[in-house]
């Protein structure tokens, strides 16, 4: 994950990002020192439930990349299996160049969570399928 986000800082004008639970906990973080993560990730979630939710019940289909723009700087967030993956960018970040490494961030990762969850998935398997090995 932290490969997926050094890429995506990498972006002329991103300054930091991170992956997020939906409710808001930073699961990787790549972040300048003076960003509190938490913040970021906090308001990172709660935008992507924003954007999430509203193109659920508008029937706009799945959001790839929503922002919020300010005077200074912009937020990016993409929702991804686990959670959201969140750019924080200053302001004359070029748009289209990281709307589009957005996406690709949110597809790899959500094959890491796929990877993660297969393995997950077959170390259950395998555990409810062998014999115990310790002895009383």
């Amino acid at each position: 994950m932290h490969e997926v986000l050094q890429r995506l800082n990498r972006i002329d004008g991103i300054r930091g990002s991170l992956v997020v639970t939906p409710d808001g906990l930073p699961i990787a973080v790549d972040l300048p020192a003076d960003y509190d993560p938490e913040t970021a990730a906090g308001l990172g979630a709660a935008m992507g439930k924003m954007v999430t939710d509203w193109a659920g019940s508008a029937g706009a289909g799945k959001i790839s990349v929503g922002m919020i723009e300010a005077k200074f700087a912009r937020l990016f967030v993409s929702a991804i299996t686990w959670g959201f993956v969140i750019a924080v960018a200053e302001k004359q970040c070029a748009l289209g160049e990281a709307r589009l490494e957005m996406r690709a961030a949110a597809n790899t990762l959500d094959e890491i969570c796929a990877r993660l969850s297969r393995s997950m998935d077959e170390e259950e398997n395998r555990a409810r399928t062998e014999p115990n090995t310790l002895q009383e």
